[in-house]
């Protein structure tokens, strides 16, 4: 039995490991433990504080497309997540590294609604980046828990966002169900959804909500907005039915909350990398894009990819990853007929 829970089967981490982990980290909101977190982590793990110190070195470029803009970064510390292996033999064959009694015995982290363990990434993208990994190893995905989402959003405050990688575009971990969360500021498309959405197609509202479907000439994607968390919900739960049903769809999510309510760009998705992952070595760019990139910060671990990479790459990308807006309407005009 002890072997088995070292990979990570269905069920609660133990007790002692989740005992062992929890750090008692006091705070008004759960932003300010979280911060508090990452001060302690800081201070007691050299693993923790090299990841850091790495984002000083971190190179960027951006890149301009008609009103919005995507920035390339050149960073070594994700070369593990970039390239995770995409099938779950691959993934059964590795420890989970979000089991509680897998952690580095210098990790600690924060209980949240009582399902979730709050944990500073030591390869982080954000200047402060969280991991909410659930306490049970169980298959990444999320139906059922986007309101739990909404909710962990509202409790970090406006100075986080949350992120969601499908467990078939994005998670490096589609073994054992999670969120992201890093800084607000960090990502372009926080400032340039309202314009997007100004642009898009209002496809339906009510009762405080509103659900768009955008095409900002790179990516297509649906928007919902509003302060009503139930009515958020169960629309999010009928477009997730539009969009298939069995195996979960592929899908990226961002979610932040702010005085108006929630925001949540949904990215519906047609492929995990794009066709220029995959060529030989000497041509192939290690970009794979999540929801990071779909937030419009692009990340490769490869200097010479960082150098590589171009305008055009972009575009093909985003071309080959995304669903067209035909798919996308076939989503959305489904809910304009039920909200």
């Amino acid at each position: 039995m002890k072997n088995r829970q070292r990979r990570g089967v269905p069920g609660r981490a133990g007790d002692e490991a989740l005992v062992r982990v929890i750090a008692t980290i006091n705070g008004r909101t759960l932003a300010d433990r979280a911060r508090g977190l990452f001060e302690q982590q800081m201070a007691a793990w050299p693993g923790m504080r090299a990841g850091n110190a790495a984002l000083a070195n971190v190179a960027t470029k951006s890149f301009a497309f008609d009103g919005i803009s995507v920035r390339v970064e050149w960073n070594p510390g994700r070369l593990i997540s970039t390239t995770a292996p995409e099938d779950l033999s691959g993934v059964s064959r590795r420890p989970c590294f979000l089991c509680a009694t897998n952690l580095p015995p210098e990790q600690k982290g924060i209980r949240v609604a009582e399902e979730y363990l709050l944990l500073c990434n030591p390869y982080p993208i954000f200047r402060k980046h969280y991991t909410l990994a659930s306490t049970v190893h169980v298959p990444q995905g999320i139906d059922g828990r986007f309101g739990t989402m909404l909710d962990i959003a509202r409790e970090m405050t406006s100075e986080f966002v949350l992120l969601y990688n499908g467990p078939r575009c994005g998670a490096s971990a589609p073994d054992h169900h999670h969120f992201q969360c890093g800084e607000r500021g960090f990502l372009p498309i926080e400032s340039e959804l309202s314009s997007s959405v100004s642009r898009g197609r209002k496809t339906a509202s009510a009762d405080g909500v509103q659900l768009s479907a955008v095409d900002d000439g790179l990516r297509r994607y649906m928007v919902l907005e509003g302060d009503d968390r139930d009515i958020l919900v169960r629309v999010f739960s009928r477009l997730r039915l539009a969009m298939g049903s069995g195996e979960e769809p592929m899908m990226n999510i961002l979610v932040w909350h702010d005085e108006r309510g929630w925001h949540a760009p949904i990215f519906p998705r047609k492929r995990h990398r794009p066709s220029f992952f995959s060529l030989p070595a000497e041509k192939n760019i290690l970009i794979s894009p999540a929801a990071t990139e779909c937030g419009g910060v692009c990340i490769t671990p490869r200097e010479r990819d960082f150098e590589r990479v171009t305008r055009e790459h972009l575009l093909l990308m985003f071309s080959e990853v995304m669903v067209t807006n035909a798919e996308l309407a076939s989503i959305t005009d489904h809910e304009r007929r039920i909200l």
